[in-house]
């Protein structure tokens, strides 16, 4: 378990959207030291929270691990350890009366995701709402529920993360993901 999970990490930001982390090799014999983007972009650990009447979902698994994919993908970490195992998503089937609208339909879903504080500007906002929702729509195989799937974003304040009895703060995460990036063996060059 000695995973660290946290809130934004300060000193390992994202890369903006649809380019992929650029590895700082520093004088370290090449080996990455740190991802960097524009400033003041972070990391984060998301988790996400799927609630649907029961059946809605055939493979309950393929959804979560769709959904962490996305996630992770649009808030641009680096595929590490750290992030690929404690991004994760959790899928609650609630019977159908458990849900309902004002006009009683109970044929809705509700994904939350929390992320720390700031990590998702407005593109990446509106990127992780849909790109969630499609895959909501898809892994249901109903086209139809993409207008019923509820994506909330909350946002989680530094140090408001936890896992193995400790609170993390975004610095814990940066620290945690330079050292697994640094521990990394160099890739041979082509």
């Amino acid at each position: 378990m000695g995973h660290v999970v946290g809130g934004a990490a300060d000193h390992v930001p994202h890369v903006m959207p649809g380019s992929p982390p650029v590895v700082d090799h520093g004088t370290t014999g090449g080996s990455p030291t740190a991802v960097t983007g524009p400033a003041g972009q972070e990391t984060a650990m998301p988790m996400i929270d799927v609630y649907a009447a029961e059946g809605t979902f055939a493979s309950k698994h393929d959804l979560a691990q769709q959904l962490a994919a996305a996630v992770m993908r649009w808030e641009q970490v680096p595929p590490i350890a750290l992030f690929e195992k404690n991004t994760a998503a959790f899928v609650h089937d609630l019977p159908a009366d458990a849900i309902s609208n004002v006009a009683g339909d109970s044929n809705y879903v509700r994904v939350q995701v929390l992320t720390p504080a700031g990590v998702l500007d407005r593109d990446k906002q509106l990127g992780v709402v849909r790109e969630l929702t499609d895959i909501v729509a898809s892994v249901a195989r109903d086209a139809t529920l993409a207008d019923r799937t509820w994506v909330l974003i909350t946002e989680s304040p530094d140090g408001g993360w936890g896992i193995n009895g400790h609170a993390n703060t975004g610095a814990d995460i940066a620290e945690a993901a330079r050292r697994e990036l640094t521990s990394k063996p160099k890739e041979p060059l082509s």
